[in-house]
């Protein structure tokens, strides 16, 4: 008698498809004229786009800040407060406006797929003080 040994054996292979996505921001909500002190916060969030994403933070084209920054610049007052939150939407808080604060703001969101930005113009209302 010859018996037959029949092994069989299962392969289970998986495949993940990732697709590669530049960012994109969500708009900015149209801003009315703030006064002079008064709190102004600004959120820059991501409707999609492959991670990781870094943040940037502009004003008039001035670099305020980056996500792949480990610290915060800021001025010596600690005017502008930018805040990174899960990893897909970041918050730019200046706690008392002035005169000086009316400006174009910019938040670029980019990745190794490409960069989305979003801008908006602050106009703050009161007596610039000479």
């Amino acid at each position: 008698m010859i018996r037959h040994l029949l092994l069989i054996t299962t392969l289970s292979l998986t495949i993940s498809i990732v697709s590669a996505k530049a960012p994109k921001l969500g708009q900015f909500k149209p801003l009315e004229s703030f006064d002079q002190g008064q709190k102004f916060k600004l959120l820059c969030y991501l409707l999609e786009g492959s991670k990781p994403i870094i943040f940037t933070w502009q004003k008039n084209n001035q670099i305020l800040s980056s996500s792949s920054s480990t610290s915060i610049p800021s001025d010596s007052e600690q005017r502008y407060r930018i805040d990174y939150r899960n990893d897909d939407e970041s918050y730019l808080t200046i706690q008392k406006l002035s005169i000086a604060d009316a400006a174009n703001y910019s938040c670029l969101a980019r990745n190794r797929f490409g960069s989305s930005k979003q801008s908006i113009r602050l106009s703050v209302k009161g007596i610039a003080l000479i």
